[in-house]
């Protein structure tokens, strides 16, 4: 009997340890670690909110682009049948950059034409109904088993029923990886029953079901996970290992199997030693037999996604960049007096851009053995100028200077001559646009300015060049102390590849110039100018760095932060500095855009950035891997057609765009 009871409450016993053993498991797995966990839960769900928001304003960037595109309202307005719109959907050069879209379009009586998806998952009439007419509304839906990221906009014109278009891009791995990155971890799409997407990743299965819980916690599998809504049943899941020191303080699973396995072990063990046994003895010192060995924590999760920021070092150009923009058809040549084509020494003018106080601006061919060919933007200062000394010597330094300055985010200069009406320089022809057009044809189109990650971009590529221009030496070791002193919008180019170049180091200060600048005589744009600067007292490197930052402040508010009724306002508004009410702004912008903008706007110099690779080691991990492909085709997508590149020699030049009539320094 005694025998028997002992029996009995060994197993018991042993039944009870492993019961709590496994609801210890079972806290651990669901409950226990969430403290942990929380932290790194709130950064990826941050991280991803921002980064499917982008993704989503990217797609509405692309529809309103499409929408204005001339062609496509121009078959409209001529009521053009539903086959003709689809062959030129699939046909034409400017359907391009949404040839990779599914397309609906539709009209009061019903679709027009789709292509490329099952409609998205949406009927004509909802879709109509969801668009406004000139603005872009957005949202994610699921079509069956694919997830999607949607944009619909109406469009009203005169003597033409409304129509509706709507671009839609699938959430593919593609995508996914760049939300990956930005949260730094791996990604799950779930409906509730089922992965879209992710179904591969390890943690795939212990997740779906649990998109009510805002942080999932699972020591185990050594991970933490949470979840973001893209729309109504439809999540997108984070999932990061845990860092090892959370894992490490958390028994694992293997560890609670041993133990419950040791203790039944020790409960038999008791019971066949109490059957030979007539009296009770006293239990042996030292540890029980079957005492499990030490167990290592289990392996963090496998397919973890890790960030890398994009290199210091500018991405290397493409060897067709742009100078100064221009859209529409361009003439052979302009004639000069007879009927000859005008020319400037071995340069053949094929249109003329623009003139300021100085300078004209022209697009020219140049023309070589063998059929060679080369289009340039050439720069002649105005014969009545070229009389006038300090002018001349101004112009001169600025060739030299430019001729020095051989970087990827700098437009170079070529050549520089003399002809019989004056000095020229000649330099490289971008196709692209200025910030300054980039972000007022955003506003036009979308109704706000960029997004943060692409005005980061924009500033980290223009540090890039300015750290190069601020560091050169002369042949002799010693520093240039150039300072390019007119960093503004229109002076940033920005390429059809999405590259991001500086122009007009016309009024640059630097060691050894020609020409100077007295004390007092200040030169540049006021709205993007320095206290200092403007006050024309000492300025060095950290001016440019306080133009850069009005210039990302202009970019992601669409205007610049000193405003008046008059040239004379602005430059005292800049003389002044950045007044408690113009700071009071930054804090209306995302919390890391104050912080940045905060210091590079700082009135005392000493408080600003010390140089341009600090100021782009704030940026840098901001900025998301693809985030130049993002430009180019936003770029695309804004103007189109207006960037199809010239090509000409002596001869002529090829089909191009109209030109931007742009002021010169």
């Amino acid at each position: 009997m005694a025998t028997g009871r002992r029996a009995v409450a060994a197993i018991l016993g042993a039944g009870a340890l492993g019961a709590a053993a496994a609801a210890v498991w079972a806290s651990q797995k669901g409950g226990a670690g969430q403290e942990e966990g929380a932290p790194i839960a709130t950064e990826m769900r941050t991280a991803l909110e921002s980064a499917t928001a982008a993704s989503l304003r990217s797609v509405q960037d692309e529809v309103a682009a499409a929408a204005a595109i001339p062609q496509l309202e121009a078959a409209l307005h001529n009521r053009v049948d539903a086959a003709t719109i689809q062959d030129l959907f699939e046909n034409e050069a400017w359907w391009e950059p949404y040839r990779g879209r599914a397309v609906m379009l539709t009209a009061p009586h019903g679709m027009l034409v789709t292509r490329n998806a099952p409609a998205a998952g949406l009927a004509a009439d909802d879709m109509a109904a969801r668009a406004v007419s000139g603005r872009a509304s957005g949202r994610f839906a699921v079509t069956g088993d694919r997830a999607w990221l949607e944009a619909a906009i109406a469009v009203e014109q005169a003597d033409v029923p409304r129509w509706s278009l709507l671009l839609a891009r699938p959430i593919d791995g593609a995508l996914a990886a760049d939300w990956a990155k930005a949260a730094r971890g791996e990604l799950v799409v779930s409906d509730g029953r089922r992965a879209l997407l992710g179904e591969g990743a390890p943690a795939a299965a212990t997740l779906i079901g649990r998109e009510s819980e805002p942080v999932v916690v699972d020591n185990g599998a050594g991970f933490v996970a949470t979840p973001v809504t893209l729309a109504p049943g439809v999540w997108l899941w984070g999932v990061r290992a845990l860092p090892a020191s959370v894992r490490e303080s958390k028994a694992t699973p293997a560890q609670f199997g041993v133990l419950a396995a040791a203790l039944a072990f020790a409960a038999v063990v008791l019971i066949l030693t109490g059957r030979r046994q007539r009296q009770p003895t006293a239990m042996p010192a030292g540890p029980l037999p079957g005492t499990p060995p030490t167990f290592q924590p289990q392996a963090p999760l496998g397919s973890m996604v890790g960030v890398e920021p994009l290199p210091r070092t500018p991405v290397p150009a493409g060897s067709v960049s742009l100078s100064r923009s221009h859209p529409g058809s361009m003439p052979t040549a302009i004639a000069a007096a007879g009927g000859e084509p005008q020319v400037f020494g071995r340069y053949t003018v094929i249109d003329r851009l623009g003139e300021g106080g100085m300078c004209e601006l022209f697009i020219v061919g140049m023309a070589g053995p063998e059929g060679f060919q080369r289009t340039l933007v050439l720069k002649r200062l105005k014969p009545e100028i070229a009389r006038v000394r300090a002018a001349v010597d101004q112009f001169i330094d600025e060739a030299k200077l430019g001729s020095t300055l051989i970087h990827n985010n700098i437009v170079p200069i070529y050549d520089f001559g003399h002809v019989a009406d004056g000095y020229y320089i000649a330099e490289e022809y971008v196709v692209g646009r200025d910030v300054g057009q980039v972000v007022q044809r955003h506003v036009e189109r979308v109704g706000q300015p960029f997004e943060m990650r692409l005005v980061f971009y924009i500033a980290h590529e223009a540090l890039a060049g300015l750290g190069y221009a601020h560091d050169r030496i002369n042949d002799a070791g010693e520093p240039l102390n150039i300072v390019h002193r007119d960093v503004s919008p229109g002076n940033i180019l920005v390429s059809a590849l999405g590259e991001v170049k500086l122009i007009d180091f016309g009024i640059a200060k630097a060691e050894g110039r020609v020409s100077h600048t007295d004390l007092g005589n200040v030169k540049g744009n006021a709205s993007f100018m320095a206290p200092e600067q403007a006050r024309g007292l000492n300025i060095d490197r950290r001016t440019d760095l306080f133009s850069l930052g009005l210039v990302m402040y202009y970019a992601l508010t669409g205007e610049p932060l000193y405003k008046g009724s008059s040239t004379a306002e602005v430059f005292y508004a800049a003389a002044s500095g950045p007044s408690a009410e113009r700071l009071a702004r930054l804090g209306k912008l995302p919390p890391v855009v104050a912080q940045v903008l905060g210091r590079a706007l700082a009135p005392d110099p000493t408080d600003r950035y010390a140089n341009a690779e600090e100021f782009a080691a704030d940026l840098v991990d901001h900025i998301t891997p693809g985030t130049r492909n993002s430009m180019a085709t936003l770029l695309n997508a804004l103007f189109g057609p207006e960037l199809r590149p010239l090509s000409g020699g002596a001869g002529g030049a090829g089909s191009g765009t109209s030109a931007v009539r742009r002021k010169l320094a």
